[in-house]
């Protein structure tokens, strides 16, 4: 996780403050994809079937081809959470975030052939509570 946070997150915030201060004014990609890559990092969930929940995430999660995020988002409209996926740095803007698993090649690389599976060992659910908690009041 240091090496994530310190090599990969890190590009991501000094590209997005290198982009807002050349494009102020106006949004473009390179706001869009070191905006997703900053505020998409962290992490956080609750259900009543939490196996079946993350079997579910897990493989909507691992069909995304390339690059992308799955996401647990509260979903303002119809009031319910629903499991939702973003290509490249997308972030979700569709849906109140309460997890985010980010599925970049990046994630795979460092001989972690259950990456999907041990992402849940690192989530904070404390947090992710809150968010659901704040999304339906």
């Amino acid at each position: 996780m240091k090496l994530h946070h310190t090599k990969h997150h890190q590009t991501y915030v000094n590209g997005l403050n290198a982009a807002e201060e050349k494009h102020a004014a106006t949004p473009d990609a390179a706001l869009k994809f070191n905006g997703g890559g900053a505020s998409n990092k962290p992490s956080v969930h609750r259900m009543e079937n939490a196996e079946a929940f993350k079997k579910t995430m897990n493989e909507k999660t691992g069909a995304i081809q390339g690059s992308g995020w799955g996401w647990l988002g509260h979903n303002p409209a119809t009031k319910k959470l629903e499991i939702v996926t973003t290509a490249n740095q997308d972030p979700l803007l569709t849906h109140v975030l309460i997890i985010g698993i980010d599925i970049w090649e990046h994630a795979f690389y460092l001989q972690y052939k259950n990456y999907l599976t041990a992402t849940w060992n690192v989530i904070n659910f404390e947090e992710a509570a809150k968010r659901y908690a704040a999304a339906v009041n």
